[in-house]
């Protein structure tokens, strides 16, 4: 059972009329959150039945619950696939509820057939699922202290910077301050025909936004360049956990400022690498070629041996990329139509054989491996204005 189950202060009741229940009445339980919106209203109205009025309760404690019997397949024996269970709550109706959360009831209180559970229930959600919900178990606290949240609320102008805040989820945040945040806008036209885009573009803007840091995300790699959360507007925030400061607030800071986030790129620059032919199976390592004064990439895994024809090794190109003065950064598809604007890469080949692709013929050219070792490689970074250098590749879902 999830320990963070929304409890309403109030819930509201339609009804059917139904003959095989107690008191001939079926009951829709839905809720008014802490905006005062009611939950699920549409499907509530259409469900129930207008002529019998709703009822508004106060969602307190209550004790006099009682199992009635399972539905859904008509079966009322014990091997009947029962995926539902009516209870009879003493306020005049009964409602359903899956199996799961009768288990979960069976474990805290005991039952007797045909008399009241001998324990007290709220309603709780758990998201869009209604969760009847034992009083006397430790998920009702944690559920309590939840829905508190829920109706509690920071303001922006309040915020202390270097504290600590929790978060509606009853996770932490801590206040780095307000900074211009950058993020990209990405634009392409897809080419169809060859199932691919055909160029990209990334816009990177800036906007002004309170940064949070994530302690959580601290220490753990895969988050490692998703600690800094910014955050529009406080809606995510409950309340003030400790004013602080942290004590590594200063060092966070600087940490955030030496982000892509914190800071517009200005240009591209290029760092010589080296270039191994024997890890040409491997994945992930991506390396730049300076044909003719234009950068284009290739991966280890894009360079190919001939070991039918024992030929040589033949390269395959991915992407180049421009930046314009406006903080544009252009990816162009070496395969695609933009192929005519990079010259062709011209080194002493071995041998050459007629291939097709993209439905034309055309010439593959085969390389040693001491030719493709002895070229020019580089890594190609973005700079930003704080002078710090990130992927290029890291732009596209800034």
């Amino acid at each position: 059972m999830n320990n963070k189950l929304y409890i309403p202060k109030t819930i509201s009741v339609g009804y059917q009329k139904r003959g095989d229940t107690y008191t001939d009445a079926l009951g829709y339980v839905i809720y008014t959150d802490d905006k005062g919106v009611l939950r699920k209203e549409g499907s509530w109205q259409g469900w129930r039945d207008q002529a019998i009025p709703a009822n508004l309760f106060q969602n307190e404690p209550t004790d006099g619950f009682i199992l009635n019997k399972g539905i859904s397949g008509g079966g009322r024996g014990w091997d009947s696939r029962q995926s539902k269970i009516r209870i009879y709550d003493p306020r005049g109706h009964e409602i359903e509820i899956p199996i799961d959360n009768l288990l979960f009831i069976l474990q805290e209180y005991t039952s007797a057939k045909g008399k009241a559970i001998d324990g007290k229930f709220v309603y709780a959600w758990q998201g869009k699922d209604l969760v009847l919900l034992p009083t006397d178990c430790l998920e009702y606290k944690q559920s309590v202290e939840f829905s508190t949240l829920q109706a509690q609320k920071v303001s922006a102008r309040d915020l202390v910077i270097g504290a600590t805040y929790i978060t509606k989820q009853d996770t932490e945040l801590i206040y780095m301050g307000r900074f211009v945040h950058y993020s990209s806008k990405n634009n392409y036209e897809y080419n169809y025909s060859r199932n691919a885009r055909k160029d990209v573009e990334y816009k990177i803007v800036g906007k002004k936004k309170h940064i949070f840091l994530d302690p959580e995300r601290v220490n753990c790699d895969y988050y490692n360049d998703r600690k800094f959360a910014p955050l529009n507007s406080m809606g995510k925030l409950a309340k003030l956990g400790t004013e602080g400061p942290i004590d590594n607030y200063a060092e966070m800071l600087d940490e955030f400022l030496a982000t892509k986030e914190a800071s517009p790129p200005v240009g591209m620059k290029a760092f010589k690498k080296k270039f191994n032919v024997k890890k040409a199976s491997s994945y992930g390592g991506e390396f730049y070629l300076d044909i003719h004064g234009v950068m284009v990439s290739t991966r280890l895994n894009d360079v190919y041996f001939d070991y039918k024809n024992k030929l040589g090794y033949t390269l395959d190109f991915d992407n180049h990329y421009e930046m314009k003065d406006d903080n544009t950064i252009i990816e162009k598809d070496y395969h695609g139509e933009s192929r005519t604007l990079i010259p062709t890469l011209k080194l002493n080949k071995e041998t050459q054989e007629p291939t097709s692709s993209w439905g034309r013929t055309e010439t593959k050219e085969y390389y040693t491996k001491e030719q493709l070792e002895g070229l020019n490689w580089y890594e190609v970074k973005m700079e930003t204005e704080s002078g710090h250098n990130f992927k290029i590749e890291s732009y596209k879902n800034l």
